[in-house]
């Protein structure tokens, strides 16, 4: 066979082969972001809506709710992606689905006690724990089981409507351990991980507490942070130390609570009426830095960390901002100054729809790409984090709340190329020498 053509033969079924992986590639490194009639699959780079997953398309994939304030067609509560599966906390149905993020299909649907409002999955454990706030109980599920349900413990000391968050790591007493809050408890819960069972209570009144909401664990210095409630005001952030279950310090701030990856900084955020703060501990051994409290305008809300090329081991910290059509970015490098050189804002972001009840502009962050959907405009908006400004949105995505990351498993961590351009030049690589 002439050479030319058989070259020509090479090209052909390497390019072939680059549109097959190109044509499957499209199941991964895509958001699932969780609207009021479905689920949207956005691909960040391309920004662009890869499919929208229904009820058409995936029957059982969600609920209608009774009560005459469900307007929504879907009420996802939560999620999370294991080996392959996108797990969804159907509220109103009382169940979790499983995707198949190949078919993007629901293949099964776990039954769970009353209003599933939280999903957590432990790892270590190959376990998602789905806490119901109605009964105040868990259900454990065992993903790498076909039997997977298993009703846990009731987690709390009176039944009933919970408003609760959970934290587990394996870091924390060796995975054994878990805490629970309660909005209407003077302190936490915990929970034996390993026998399914209620474990105690940690009474905080005496610290001023009638109820816990947000919850933190920081591995890097073994300590657990506590948003302490007062008639369901946050009025201070509690550190406990979980080896004995006592308050080692007192935070006169309020807050949610967020620890960076590297567990050096713990940032907390606090929104009330006009009153926006923002308050940033940074910890080096067994000692802490309490640095100058930011005041940002615009109802700041959730956070997420972002590491700096200059520094690894400081964070850019990107803040939703509820109230204006603003994302602030705030600087840790920064943290010790007294001025707004620390933070910046990203214009443009649209606005979340805040008449709605304990409403909050979420982000979610992978690799360089955070998103966060803004229900008042329906509209998904993808941040470049290395650029900070917004890299492009998404429009009509209806009451846009939550949102899973799907990673493509086989795509390599480090090196130039994509996985698809190296695959094909193995293809062609292995062809020539065979040919040749």
């Amino acid at each position: 066979m002439d050479r030319f053509v058989v070259v020509k033969l090479l090209i052909f079924i390497v390019f072939q082969q680059s549109v097959l992986i190109e044509a499957t590639s499209s199941q991964y490194n895509v958001a699932y972001v969780f609207g009021g009639d479905g689920i949207y699959v956005i691909e960040p780079e391309t920004k662009s809506l890869v499919t929208k997953i229904t009820n058409l398309t995936s029957p059982g994939l969600c609920t209608r709710g009774n009560n005459r304030r469900s307007r929504s067609e879907c009420s996802f509560s939560g999620g999370q992606v294991v080996d392959g599966s996108v797990y969804v906390l159907d509220a109103s149905g009382n169940a979790v689905h499983v995707i198949n993020v190949t078919t993007r299909q629901v293949i099964e649907s776990i039954k769970t006690d009353p209003q599933p409002y939280g999903l957590y999955y432990l790892p270590w454990r190959k376990e998602i724990w789905v806490h119901s706030w109605n009964l105040s109980t868990f259900d454990v599920i065992k993903t790498n089981t076909r039997n997977r349900s298993h009703r846990a413990i009731r987690a709390h000391i009176s039944p009933g409507w919970t408003h609760g968050r959970m934290i587990a790591d394996k870091a924390l007493l060796e995975g054994q351990r878990g805490y629970v809050t309660h909005f209407s408890n003077p302190g936490i819960h915990k929970l034996n991980l390993e026998g399914k069972s209620y474990a105690g209570f940690v009474n905080l009144t005496t610290h001023g507490c009638t109820g816990t909401y947000s919850i933190a664990y920081n591995f890097y210095n073994e300590r657990v942070y506590v948003d302490c409630r007062s008639r369901y005001r946050s009025v201070s952030t509690l550190e406990i130390n979980p080896s004995n279950d006592t308050v080692t310090r007192t935070f006169r701030f309020p807050g949610y609570s967020y620890v960076s990856p590297n567990g050096r900084f713990l940032v907390t955020t606090y929104r009330s009426g006009n009153i926006s703060r923002m308050n940033i501990l940074s910890f080096s051994g067994s000692d802490f830095q309490h640095h100058p409290q930011l005041l940002i305008p615009g109802g700041v809300s959730r956070a997420v960390f972002y590491p700096k090329k200059t520094n690894p081991d400081t964070y850019y910290v990107f803040v939703t901002l509820d109230y204006i059509n603003k994302m602030a970015v705030v600087d840790l490098e920064l943290a010790g100054r007294n001025d707004s050189s620390r933070w910046k804002y990203i214009d443009d972001v649209d606005r979340l729809e805040t008449r709605r009840h304990g409403a909050s502009r979420k982000l979610f962050i992978n690799g360089k790409w955070i998103i966060s959907p803004a229900s008042k405009s329906k509209t998904v908006v993808i941040i470049d984090a290395e650029t900070q400004k917004v890299h492009g949105k998404i429009a009509n995505v209806n009451e846009g709340d939550l949102a899973v990351w799907v990673d493509d498993p086989n795509q390599r961590v480090s090196g130039s190329g994509s996985p698809k351009s190296f695959v094909a030049m193995i293809w062609f690589c292995i062809l020539y020498r065979f040919l040749f």
